[in-house]
């Protein structure tokens, strides 16, 4: 691994969460800036920003930025700015492969605002629900958009989103 950036570990302390700037595959080839998941049981390192073909999940315009991971290691949490301009926040799951867009409504529209250095972004400990800080963003049915940054919460199993920042009536 080469220069990092934000290093994340899970609750149990077996897996570590980095954005590198270089690094390596199993083979010794360079990667691009990428986010891997080491694993200190067994020294296995993982790079997570890629879907099951080996594709960047972001788009080559940008760099990933690690949010975080789950208690168990098995959820990471990470973000980037596509190349057309539109935010990404992504959760994969480590066992399955599985990657969700967090940043959509029920409908599958994306909901941008932010860029991906900047938010704050942050994922319960069993990575089921997530919570972010989005600019300007318009989920359907909620107060919005005001040119003002908000708070939402995503209930990733039922896919519910809350703007968690409304003053009470």
């Amino acid at each position: 691994i080469g220069p990092v950036q934000g290093g994340q570990v899970s609750a149990d302390g077996r897996y570590v969460l980095v954005a590198s700037s270089l690094s390596y595959d199993d083979e010794g080839s360079i990667l691009p800036r990428s986010i891997l998941r080491k694993d200190l049981l067994t020294g296995q390192q993982e790079r997570v920003d890629i879907d099951g073909a080996g594709n960047t999940t972001w788009g080559n315009n940008s760099s990933p930025v690690a949010h975080g991971i789950s208690a168990d290691g098995r959820y990471v949490l990470f973000a980037a700015d596509g190349s057309t301009g539109s935010g990404f926040i992504l959760r994969k799951d480590m066992d399955t492969g599985a990657i969700v867009r967090v940043n959509v409504d029920a409908d599958g529209n994306t909901h941008q605002g932010w860029n991906a250095a900047g938010p704050q972004i942050s994922m319960s400990g069993d990575g089921n629900v997530v919570v972010m800080e989005q600019y300007n963003a318009d989920y359907s049915g909620l107060p919005g958009p005001d040119s003002r940054r908000h708070i939402y919460h995503k209930d990733l199993t039922t896919g519910e989103i809350k703007r968690v920042d409304i003053q009470p009536d």
